[in-house]
């Protein structure tokens, strides 16, 4: 499973790396993971991920252009909204066909939660 991390905040990567990392090592499954500061960045990468759990408050275009523009590159990939501004876009981001929306930070428990229903 290929995923990125797409989101200007250090800690807020990290944060969830370290959930993926504890998901992958317990259920023992593949997940490659590729982080990115910007919209712009992300967007610049040629892999084709299954999942991006993706910031909305960002430099440059934010999360919801960054959306927009991955479906045109990748229709498939799960997109997961991460952030503390749910409330002003929510109704925009199922434009895109949005997976899930986590509020930051994220614990443990809604991230295994959440995978282990798009796995199986």
């Amino acid at each position: 499973m290929q995923v990125a991390i797409c989101d200007d905040e250090q800690v807020f990567r990290t944060n969830l790396r370290e959930h993926l990392n504890a998901y992958k090592a317990e259920r023992k499954i593949q997940i490659d993971i590729l982080e990115f500061e910007s919209g712009d960045d992300f967007l610049k990468c040629d892999s084709a991920f299954d999942m991006v759990f993706l910031d909305y408050n960002m430099p440059g275009i934010d999360g919801l252009q960054t959306a927009k523009l991955l479906r045109l590159k990748n229709s498939l990939c799960s997109i997961v909204f991460v952030t503390s501004y749910a409330d002003f876009f929510i109704r925009d981001a199922f434009e895109v066909n949005t997976y899930r929306f986590f509020d930051k930070p994220v614990s443990r428990e809604k991230i295994y939660t959440m995978l282990d229903t798009y796995i199986v």
